[in-house]
């Protein structure tokens, strides 16, 4: 004789209302690990994102600053070319080299120099040298202050970078250029002392991406920085 199996379930549930209990326990647990899933998801976001923007800020800070200063650099040069004694052609030359020296000690340039439209550049110390193929002559002659990206003056052989302006007489005509050199050294002191964070700093790059200044010399010295480098 066969043995019947005994087919009875593991669970038995004693009525309807125990089932429906049973299932609301298992939704209201599913939906609350879905909840904690999401809410730690959107946490993470929101801390990611807050981070993000706390750096941006942080970064444009830096670079507003930092273009503060490159404008003081700009407004020294201009307010030297709206002397009268600067502007006036019948000023004496012995004049204006005293001048200029005087601003290259309170201003602490390097050189100074008159150049007129022609490109002749006239230093305070009388040295003369044509420069009409140099961008700090071209910029301010088309009536923009201008400063330059680090190169290598050839009649000093010392790497430098130069801030220049039109010099304008009193109907506003250009009339010649007013430059100031200073050491490339000087560069960096614009960002030296911006920090992001407690390991982060700030470096100067042109438009085109080119490295200007930074803490590490050798690193600029080496030529390998590009944009793509601090993307990554």
């Amino acid at each position: 004789m066969k043995r019947k199996h005994d087919n009875k379930p593991l669970f038995k549930f004693k009525s309807l209302k125990s089932r429906m209990t049973t299932f609301n326990i298992l939704v209201m647990f599913l939906i609350t690990v879905a909840l904690g899933v999401l809410s730690y998801s959107f946490f993470e976001s929101s801390i990611y994102n807050y981070t993000n923007e706390i750096l941006l800020n942080k970064a444009e800070d830096a670079a507003n600053l930092a273009d503060e200063r490159i404008q003081r650099y700009i407004l020294n040069i201009e307010t030297v070319a709206k002397y009268q004694r600067i502007i006036d052609p019948n000023t004496e030359w012995d004049i204006k080299s005293k001048i200029l020296k005087d601003e290259m000690e309170r201003l602490d340039y390097i050189d100074m120099a008159i150049i007129d439209l022609n490109g002749n550049l006239v230093f305070a110390d009388g040295t003369e040298v044509n420069v009409k193929d140099r961008d700090y002559f071209i910029k301010a002659k088309e009536g923009k202050s201008y400063l330059t990206d680090p190169f290598m003056s050839r009649s000093r052989a010392t790497m430098q970078f130069a801030i220049s302006t039109p010099i304008k007489n009193d109907e506003g005509k250009i009339i010649g250029v007013l430059v100031g050199f200073k050491d490339t050294g000087r560069l960096y002191e614009i960002v030296e002392d911006i920090q992001l964070g407690n390991t982060g700093y700030a470096f100067l790059i042109n438009e085109k991406g080119d490295l200007l200044a930074h803490h590490d010399t050798e690193f600029i010295n080496s030529g390998g920085f590009t944009l793509e480098s601090i993307k990554q």
